[in-house]
């Protein structure tokens, strides 16, 4: 799961890079630089582990929902 940055907290917590992959994201920034930053983040994920990360967020989500 590729999104922003959660501000939100919950019991459980929900961990950047571990549970989901995220994004700085600023209602300020331009679409041209916030989707700079979107296609930055993917490039470098894109040679990790992605799969243990969505085994992580799966099981948040099952214990959680």
């Amino acid at each position: 799961l590729l999104r922003p940055k959660l501000q939100v907290k919950f019991h459980n917590e929900l961990i950047p890079w571990v549970h989901y992959v995220h994004f700085d994201f600023d209602m300020n920034n331009s679409v041209e630089t916030q989707w700079g930053i979107i296609l930055e983040t993917f490039n470098e994920i894109k040679e990790k582990n992605l799969l243990e990360i969505s085994k992580n967020g799966y099981e948040w989500y099952k214990k959680n929902v």
